[in-house]
């Protein structure tokens, strides 16, 4: 059976590899001779000579390159670490500068760059003996070494660094405690003068001794030249037969004979202060400081190195050394005037306050409160600021004071 339609003429071309192929529509004519073919351009339009293998170069159509899977190789990651020591580890190195910082800290003494809590945590998280050994001996095994470790090997190869951390360390410590111990002996000689000179506490006492010794009258108690201290605290708790403290009267008393008498605490500003510090307390400060002292001393002695970081740790060391010798004489001076002080008041070497100073000033303190407490209190300013708030009379004062002692004397009686 013929073919209907025109047919292509033109022979087939083959190439070697694929082309990119133009997206046309083709046409195909009938016969040049056929009297049914149209006139159309391509009539007379003959086709060039062009190169195929060109056409194939500038054309081809490159074949999709199957992807390259890489095969990852499992890393092997050594540790002499365990958990926990690597957490901690971890955490700390987190926070701390690099080690080419570190380093350069450790040369210029920096604090800039590293702080105490720095330092502190660097000696804390050191590599062990043991951990270094570890490192040594599988430095040749396949795998490579955690952060963590490779941080504290790297650590551990700065010349000096646990030396110079503990040196360091402690000046920081003892440069922050010296202030405090040379503040606690600023107190104790001034409170001590105040209790020993007040013409205010003396007469306080002179008046519990002279009620005292009626009270006590025909007893072996009475005809007292004087008495222990320790009984203050327990004066408020005696009562008269209408309830009222034996401190009201006493304050009554001395108030009337001396008006300045008010205010009883306030007169010992340094004796507050000076309960702060215990001399005990501050003795084991002090045997610290110089237990820091001796540590830098003897690893300055240990490094004998001259660069910059030692020769400002010598100079330190050469002011903290005088500053101790300097608070050793204060501590002295301050704990033979309290001795003194308790000796005055009747106390013993044997007795609790005699080491105990800060005991000695609380109970001091308490009593002194409990006396403000006690105080009669006079209504003439109250009195006298309301008057002048805008009545315009004027106030005879001598009736207005006489008036108010005949108040005060009632309110005593009672």
């Amino acid at each position: 059976m013929a073919p209907r339609g025109p047919q292509p003429t033109k022979p087939k071309i083959k190439l070697k590899v694929k082309v990119k192929p133009i997206q046309w529509t083709r046409m195909l004519l009938l016969p040049a001779n056929d009297p049914k073919r149209p006139d159309l351009v391509w009539n007379t339009i003959k086709e060039p000579e062009i190169d195929i293998d060109e056409i194939i170069s500038l054309f081809s159509v490159k074949k999709k390159e199957e992807p390259v899977v890489e095969v990852k190789k499992t890393v092997i990651k050594k540790t002499f670490l365990d958990n926990k020591r690597a957490q901690e580890v971890g955490i700390s190195r987190a926070k701390l500068p690099p080690i080419n910082s570190i380093s350069k800290a450790l040369i210029t003494m920096d604090d800039k760059i590293l702080t105490e809590d720095n330092i502190d945590a660097i000696l804390r998280i050191a590599i062990t003996k043991e951990e270094l050994e570890q490192y040594k001996s599988n430095q040749d095994s396949e795998g490579v070494w955690e952060k963590n470790e490779l941080f504290l090997v790297e650590l551990n190869e700065i010349p000096n660094y646990k030396e110079k951390l503990k040196v360091w360390s402690n000046i920081l410590k003892y440069e922050f405690i010296m202030p405090k111990i040379s503040e606690s002996f600023n107190y104790m000689i001034p409170a001590c003068k105040e209790l020993k000179e007040n013409k205010h506490f003396h007469k306080v006492l002179s008046a519990i001794l002279s009620l005292g010794n009626i009270m006590n009258g025909g007893t072996p108690k009475g005809q007292a030249d004087g008495f222990s201290l320790d009984l203050l605290p327990k004066l408020s708790g005696i009562k008269d037969t209408l309830g009222h403290s034996i401190l009201t009267f006493i304050c009554s008393k001395t108030n009337k004979e001396d008006p300045t008498f008010e205010g009883f605490k306030n007169k010992f500003p340094n004796l507050e202060k000076a309960a702060g510090y215990s001399m005990s307390e501050t003795k084991k400060k002090l045997d610290e400081l110089n237990n820091m002292v001796n540590i830098v001393e003897k690893g300055l002695n240990d490094l004998n190195i001259g660069d910059e970081f030692c020769n400002k740790a010598n100079h330190s060391l050469a002011m903290a050394l005088e500053k101790v010798k300097e608070l050793k004489k204060k501590e002295e001076e301050n704990k033979n005037y309290y001795h003194e002080t308790i000796k005055f008041f009747g106390y013993k070497d044997k007795d609790k306050y005699y080491e105990e100073n800060g005991l000695f000033f609380k109970m001091l303190l308490a009593f002194f409160k409990e006396m403000d407490k006690q105080m009669p209190k006079l209504e003439v300013k109250k009195i006298l600021d309301f008057q002048k708030s805008g009545f315009g009379k004027k106030i005879d004062q001598g009736a207005l004071m006489k008036n108010l002692m005949s108040q005060l004397k009632q309110k005593i009686q009672n």
